[in-house]
């Protein structure tokens, strides 16, 4: 009898898990064709995202890009920034609490100086990066890959803050729960929102500085406004299609772990129901009930 109720309760939440997925997937395709435009923006940028590898450089191109490259001086720069940290040690050294003499002034204009130089040296470097970068174009495998680059650190950058953060709610979470009349499922269940909280805001920040920085890459290349504007937009796209994909399947699985989780502890309380009312049966004399 007890194997068949378990097989009967495996059974039920299986058929429960199967009608969930049927009805997500048809509200899915519903939400698609009312809205057929955000929807081929999405595919769109999933395509870019999976397939985009920039258009190859041609030998020509990519030895006068190296040559333009190679009149970096990269020891005047190693130099520049050298004389500015030496600098700032000075100044900070010689700084009071609240207070700087005259000393200390002498060090800060100097620091000052050298910090003007670096940003000078720095300046010169990115122009000829630029007319580096102007040869290839944006639409290279070296801009699409800048670009991806970027995107990728401003993920990782962005799931490092949820992790931190979910962390940090668990430790307090524990500390808060001493004593509170609150179930394991319970306090699982406000992580887990917790969780999806901070991966929603940590990747959403990540996109907006993608959105902020990858205009200055594009710039760097030197376009012309037309492609620059259609760069932009297809990175964006590209962007907000990963980042929407990773929390579409984020928030898929948390809600179908809730959905199973509660399925399965509702035909535990229910088996345990019928267990009782037949023990309480037998007790007043009755004979067992066989299903």
């Amino acid at each position: 009898m007890s194997g068949h109720r378990r097989h009967s309760g495996t059974a039920e939440t299986q058929l429960s898990v199967d009608d969930v997925s049927t009805a997500l997937i048809r509200h899915g395709v519903a939400f698609a064709k009312r809205h057929y435009v955000m929807t081929s923006a999405y595919i769109v940028g999933v395509v870019i995202m999976l397939f985009a590898g920039g258009f190859a450089v041609s030998m020509e191109q990519e030895q006068k890009y190296e040559r333009i490259l190679s009149q970096i001086d990269l020891k005047r720069m190693h130099r520049a920034q050298v004389a500015a940290q030496n600098a700032e040690y000075n100044y900070r050294e010689s700084k009071g609490w609240f207070s700087c003499d005259n000393h200390c002034m002498a060090n800060y204009e100097e620091y000052q100086l050298n910090l003007a130089r670096l940003a000078e040296v720095e300046k010169e470097f990115a122009e000829i990066q630029s007319e580096a970068k102007s040869v290839v174009g944006v639409f290279s495998e070296y801009g699409v890959q800048e670009v991806r680059d970027l995107f990728w650190s401003q993920f990782a950058g962005g799931k490092d803050f949820a992790k931190r953060s979910s962390w940090w709610d668990l430790i307090f979470m524990s500390i808060g729960s001493m004593g509170r009349d609150e179930s394991l499922m319970e306090f699982a269940l406000r992580f887990l929102m917790n969780m999806l909280m901070n991966f929603t805001i940590g990747l959403v920040g990540a996109l907006i500085g993608f959105y902020w920085f990858v205009w200055g890459i594009i710039t760097s290349y030197q376009p012309s406004v037309l492609i620059a504007f259609v760069f932009f937009m297809l990175a964006s796209i590209a962007a907000t299609s990963c980042v929407v994909s990773f929390l579409l399947g984020l928030y898929s699985a948390a809600a179908g772990s809730v959905y199973v989780a509660a399925k399965i502890a509702s035909n535990s309380a229910r088996l345990q129901d019928q267990q009782r009312r037949q023990q309480e049966y037998l007790r007043s004399g009755g004979r067992p009930h066989y299903e």
